[in-house]
């Protein structure tokens, strides 16, 4: 095995940088259009972005670019993930004073 392969596999296999990527085509008008993959984080990634989330809600441009470094995600998956998960939470909490409206009144 080559020293190029052998650094590759050691990377794919890391436990902090295993990401699992799919990809698809789907067809439009022009022809078939290959998408960007999807990265699935690791688990120790989640844990930390969800450390972090739970100090602040937001990052500054620095913090984003140190947490994406520590985590060896890019910058911009870093902000994803936080403008995702601060749209999840308030999803996750309309929905639960909902349910609790709704129990009041079936009460």
């Amino acid at each position: 095995m080559s020293a190029s392969n052998e650094l590759k596999s050691h990377l794919d296999n890391s436990s902090l940088n295993q990401a699992y990527q799919f990809g698809s085509t789907y067809a439009n008008c022009s022809g078939m259009i290959k998408r960007k993959r999807r990265i699935l984080f690791s688990q120790a990634q989640v844990n930390e972005l969800e450390k972090r989330f739970s100090k602040s809600r937001y990052l500054s441009a620095p913090e984003r670019e140190m947490l994406a470094n520590e985590l060896h995600l890019s910058p911009t998956q870093v902000k994803i993930w936080f403008q995702n998960h601060r749209y999840k939470t308030k999803k996750a909490l309309k929905d639960r004073i909902k349910m609790d409206r709704n129990m009041y009144e079936n009460y």
